[in-house]
């Protein structure tokens, strides 16, 4: 069974104060994070990327100039979870023989994202709660499984008048991905606000684009 990265997006939201936007998760609202996306299937990274600013967090395209671009990185899913993937893709093939170029719902991020870390979270006894239903991630055909996301991360500077809406993407036939935001100093975020499986990313994107070293 073949094996992929599945290709995602992230906004480094910048204000006049050179704030960063971060963000509260709906389904852990321990959670703070940088807006993000997945790819979808003949999208460029940048036109998912203005998407999913568009449908995340109600962000216009007029309101915001893309600084620079980053990446990619990756991170991969613990194994215990890919076996998983493994596993319903299975099911789903011997369920569905003659329907190979089906799309499997096996990788629709950010809904494998929310079974990975209500799994990993509770692996390390922190509080899970799936507000949204969960979906298995999507793949091309039921051969390929994600074992993680490869991110390309964009720099953005955000304009004073920038208006943000949490809720844009229920028109859109979206979910609500956010409860909450805040613009706060690089050097504050925490990496306990994030599963383990992402802290490596978000350590080495706020190297490369603030030169520093965010602690434990």
């Amino acid at each position: 069974m073949a094996t992929h990265y599945r290709p995602n997006v992230a906004g480094v939201l910048l204000n006049a104060k050179k704030q960063i936007f971060v963000a509260q998760r709906a389904d852990f609202p321990e959670s703070w994070q940088f807006p993000q996306g997945g790819v979808d299937k003949n999208e460029t990274n940048q036109a998912a990327f203005i998407r999913e600013m568009q449908e995340e967090i109600g962000l216009q395209a007029k309101d915001y100039q893309i600084i620079s671009q980053h990446g990619p990185y990756r991170y991969d899913f613990p194994p215990h979870i890919i076996e998983k993937f493994k596993t319903k893709a299975k099911e789903n093939t011997s369920r569905n023989p003659l329907k190979i170029s089906k799309p499997v719902v096996l990788d629709e991020i950010d809904s494998d994202e929310k079974t990975v870390e209500a799994q990993c979270r509770n692996s390390y006894s922190r509080t899970a709660k799936v507000l949204n239903p969960v979906n298995f991630a999507k793949s091309d055909n039921f051969k390929e499984v994600s074992i993680g996301q490869e991110q390309t991360y964009y720099l953005c500077s955000v304009n004073e008048l920038a208006t943000f809406d949490l809720e844009a993407g229920l028109a859109l036939g979206e979910h609500i991905e956010f409860l909450d935001y805040r613009w706060i100093e690089p050097q504050n975020f925490q990496l306990a606000w994030l599963p383990e499986f992402k802290q490596a990313t978000y350590q080495q994107v706020f190297k490369d684009i603030f030169n520093i070293s965010l602690k434990h």
